[in-house]
């Protein structure tokens, strides 16, 4: 309800039971969705995204370094087990982004 008092149009606030503050890919996340001046709250799994739920073990970092290396391993064409996970991790949001944009439906 802030957002929309602050002008937004299509805005989803979303936390995984994990932990995360984005779509995990090993729990359920919760959404609030700001649209269409209505907030609509409900519970996704990663398979009602078309997702794989799976652990996110070797997905946590240590360093800046650590981090590049796993983007590396995620946008390149041999992926790494935890290369593979992270550039689903990474579909899912973006996908969850462009679907805010109004991009994707």
């Amino acid at each position: 309800e802030v957002l929309q008092r602050l002008g937004s149009k299509h805005v989803l606030v979303v936390h995984s039971k994990d932990g995360l503050d984005e779509f995990s890919l090993a729990a359920p996340t919760f959404v609030a969705e700001l649209k269409n001046d209505q907030v609509t709250e409900y519970w996704v799994e990663p398979e009602d995204l078309g997702m794989k739920s799976q652990s996110l073990h070797g997905l946590a970092v240590e360093s800046p370094a650590a981090s590049l290396e796993l983007i590396r391993d995620a946008l390149g064409r041999r992926k790494t087990e935890n290369g593979q996970k992270a550039a689903e991790m990474i579909v899912l949001n973006a996908g969850a982004a462009l679907y805010a944009a109004d991009h994707a439906y």
